[in-house]
């Protein structure tokens, strides 16, 4: 049997003293002091915990904006009166559910948020389609000042740099733009730093949400956006016509 080493020799146990950690434990325990201890979540890491994930946001609408005869944007802050004090972060690309009450029903519906990380807030675009309760709700009787809660931001279609490829071509279509701007708000201000090469296909040169807020974020070489049109009419020199296939990408 080889001989211990001085180094184990210092890592056996010592059994008298061991014995003696229970009782030393429950004599401590028993001289303790009475003073209140703080709720749980207000130790920093609870804290934090709840900032990032919050069981529930309340929101306030401070400003809508009518892109086209059927689609709006929805800027949403805290809604401080109602306990929230700042949104969660999110990563672009993430959505929220929302919460609506209409003649004391609840409905949920998710939309991305279209916003940058950074600004502080959050912007929904909404459109209206036939026959949808909430969107209508939402284009009809939504204002400033309406407030509703929303889910902590969520989801898989966000950029991440160790899984994804430094180049991202991104394929939408009419208001599915919305994921996307948050992505080319989010590589304009460097809250993102891949290139993003962008194919949108409408209907209608007309059914491009905010070109001009496109057209200006493409004079960053990291952002590249064309626009496919499949509609019949002829369309500018500066459109793709015809649909969105494997060819063109």
């Amino acid at each position: 049997m080889g001989k211990i080493s001085s180094k184990a020799k210092k890592l056996k146990l010592n059994a008298a003293k061991f014995l003696k950690i229970v009782p030393e434990r429950i004599k401590k325990i028993s001289t303790a002091g009475t003073e209140d201890i703080k709720p749980i979540n207000e130790y920093r890491p609870n804290a934090i915990a709840s900032v990032i994930h919050p069981e529930v946001q309340h929101v306030k609408v401070s400003e809508t904006v009518k892109l086209s005869d059927k689609v709006k944007l929805f800027k949403l802050i805290p809604d401080k009166e109602a306990g929230t004090e700042r949104l969660a972060p999110f990563a672009a690309g993430a959505c929220i559910s929302a919460e609506i009450i209409i003649d004391g029903r609840i409905y949920r519906r998710p939309y991305s948020i279209s916003s940058s990380p950074l600004e502080g807030y959050y912007e929904i675009i909404i459109k209206k389609t036939p026959g949808g309760i909430v969107s209508s709700y939402f284009h009809d009787c939504v204002e400033q000042g309406f407030s509703f809660n929303i889910s902590e931001p969520f989801g898989e279609f966000t950029y991440n740099s160790i899984r994804d490829a430094k180049t991202v071509i991104g394929v939408a279509g009419g208001v599915g733009i919305t994921p996307f701007r948050s992505y080319i708000k989010a590589i304009s201000d460097g809250a993102e730093s891949f290139e993003l090469i962008l194919l949108y296909g409408v209907d209608s040169p007309d059914d491009i949400i905010m070109k001009d807020e496109l057209d200006k974020a493409c004079k960053s070489s990291n952002i590249k956006v064309i626009y496919v049109v499949s509609g019949n009419e002829d369309v500018p020199n500066c459109f793709r016509s015809g649909f969105i296939t494997a060819d063109l990408i």
